[in-house]
């Protein structure tokens, strides 16, 4: 290729981003501008590029292979761009259902970084915390997921109005949801609720129960609306049973504490484990807090210490070898074991690189994938959001794709 007339075309962070068993996620920081031209063996995609951020979903791949995928820009005068990737090998069996989770919403933050000095510019009418929100649900849908579970920091300070904008969200997206707090959720000003009272208090007196009236023209919720009025009988352990998995929705927080917990709810979580696995149904358990490596946090913020996680985890295996427990909390992407339980971490949809997840249930086993919120203006913000912490946020968030995108069969 020579160069043409758009000679300054630039290629920045080009990125295989996630992968599954036929399809692919690819980013990038910069590409154009002009007219680019993906192509994996003869199947090609083009897309005009504005010389900013932008996403590409690629599909009809063959499963459990390697892949070569071929850049070209025009006017890019270089040689294609080539990265290579494999797809995901499905576990055994058909597939059964496809759910979500998005965690560390942070609705009503408009800022970002330690110091919270990084912020969109010009401020928008609306912030990004809210924005990248309902451009995740509209993208889990979008993929397939027939559920979404809330793993914590729903809102940044626990205040009514950001409880409002997750009730117009979740009633804006139309999907059957689950819901488990987060730190943030329970370091309300008003201290004179529990956090249980104040879940309460903002779902059943928000616009949550008004949209669930309007709903059902004003009889009472039934199981077959495909909703969970979560909070109104606070439970720090509730569980639903899909086809082929038990999910176990576990509350870790500890009232106006950073610090998680495990002990108080291990034994109400491995009954519900054991109780599965004597169906022969593996669990899936969420939580906000991870368990901590180091008794001393090493990194912020801190999760459950060491010595409860691995009572919990031992237990959990236990009760349920086929067992997988993911959280939220530190807004990065990670994948461990735990006295043989499968343990992940999955960012926030709000700041880099900035995630949602999607699990595939089959037969024999569970898939992970973690997607970017797609959209330019949240790509846009979220690439800037990489160089909180002199850069290193940009380095220590995203994990590997291996983290981010694999199967576990049971």
């Amino acid at each position: 290729m020579t160069h043409g007339a758009n000679a300054s075309a630039v290629a920045t962070k080009l990125w295989i981003f996630a992968v599954e068993d036929q399809r692919a996620q690819i980013t990038w920081r910069r590409l154009g501008p002009g007219r680019a031209r993906f192509s994996i063996g003869p199947a090609t995609w083009e897309v005009t590029c504005n010389g900013g951020p932008g996403a590409l979903e690629v599909d009809g791949l063959e499963p459990g292979r390697r892949h070569e995928l071929v850049v070209e820009i025009d006017g890019w005068g270089r040689p294609p761009l080539r990265r290579w990737f494999r797809t995901l090998d499905p576990p055994p069996g058909p597939e059964l259902f496809r759910f979500a989770t998005i965690s560390d919403l942070h609705l009503g933050a408009t800022r970002f970084g330690y110091f919270h000095t990084m912020r969109e510019r010009p401020e928008p009418p609306e912030p990004h915390s809210i924005r990248a929100t309902r451009q995740a649900l509209t993208e889990l849908r979008a993929w397939g997921a027939e559920l979404v579970v809330i793993k914590g920091d729903i809102t940044n300070d626990g205040r009514a109005e950001e409880w409002e904008f997750f009730a117009n969200l979740v009633a804006a997206s139309q999907l059957p949801y689950e819901v488990v707090p987060g730190n943030h959720d329970n370091r309300s000003p008003d201290r004179t609720r529990s956090a249980a009272q104040r879940l309460r208090w903002a779902l059943t007196g928000g616009p949550i129960v008004q949209w669930l009236t309007d709903r059902t023209e004003g009889r009472p919720l039934r199981a077959q609306d495909g909703l969970s009025l979560v909070g109104i009988e606070p439970s720090p352990v509730r569980h639903l049973d899909i086809p082929g998995l038990r999910i176990v929705l576990a509350d870790t927080t500890r009232e106006g504490r950073h610090l998680g917990t495990l002990d108080s709810i291990r034994d109400e979580v491995c009954t519900r484990a054991a109780k599965a696995a004597g169906a022969g149904t593996p669990v899936f358990v969420a939580g906000h807090h991870y368990p901590m490596p180091l008794p001393i946090p090493h990194f912020w913020p801190p999760g459950v210490p060491p010595r409860q996680a691995q009572r919990f985890f031992a237990a959990l295996h236990d009760a349920n070898p086929a067992a997988f427990y993911t959280a939220g909390h530190t807004h990065r992407n990670r994948r461990y074991e735990r006295c043989g339980v499968v343990v992940t971490e999955v960012g926030s949809p709000k700041d880099y690189p900035g995630v949602w997840a999607g699990y595939v249930v089959y037969e024999g086993g569970l898939r992970q994938v973690v997607r970017r919120v797609a959209t330019t203006d949240i790509l846009a913000w979220t690439d800037y959001t990489r160089l909180a912490a002199l850069g290193a946020w940009g380095l220590w968030s995203p994990g590997t794709r291996q983290q981010r995108c694999f199967d576990v069969r049971w």
